[in-house]
This record gives C-alpha cells, sequence and structure tokens, in this order.
C-alpha cells in the first residue's frame, strides 16, 4: 500500500564543520533522485535533519555550514 504522504530518501554519510569551529560525522537524508549539493542549494529549505553516529538527530541551519564533505561514494 502505498503513502501519498511518504518520500524515499537516501542517507548520506557526511563530515561538516561549523561556522563555530565545530566538526561533525554523520548523515543527511536527500530526495533519493538528488544529490547533496541539491539539498545545500535548495532555496526552499533553511533547516536540514542531521543524524550524528551516536543516533541523535539535529536541525542544522544550512547557513551555519561552511563545509560539507559526502563520505560516500554514492552521492
Amino acid at each position: 500500500m502505498s503513502n501519498q504522504f511518504f518520500i524515499r530518501k537516501a542517507k548520506v554519510k557526511v563530515q561538516l564543520q561549523m561556522s563555530d569551529g565545530i566538526t561533525m560525522q554523520g548523515n543527511v537524508f536527500i530526495n533519493i533522485d538528488s544529490r547533496v549539493l541539491d539539498l545545500m542549494n535548495s532555496a526552499t529549505t533553511t533547516f536540514l535533519p542531521f543524524e550524528s553516529d551516536d543516533g541523535a538527530i539535529h536541525l542544522l541551519n544550512k547557513f551555519e555550514i561552511l563545509r560539507l564533505t559526502p563520505l560516500s561514494h554514492k552521492r
């Protein structure tokens, strides 16, 4: 059964450097047919969900991210 509100996402392993100097490693979630670059360039998205390696979910302001490096080869 299909759910009209369900959007398939891909989990991509990344390393982030934030504007306050903190470096984090974990996962971001992108549309299944998108790239991480598309997520960062989206004009409609200001906050993005980030899953840290310990499983905690953070909502990050993408304008506070200085560097985002994909660690998985998929995206």
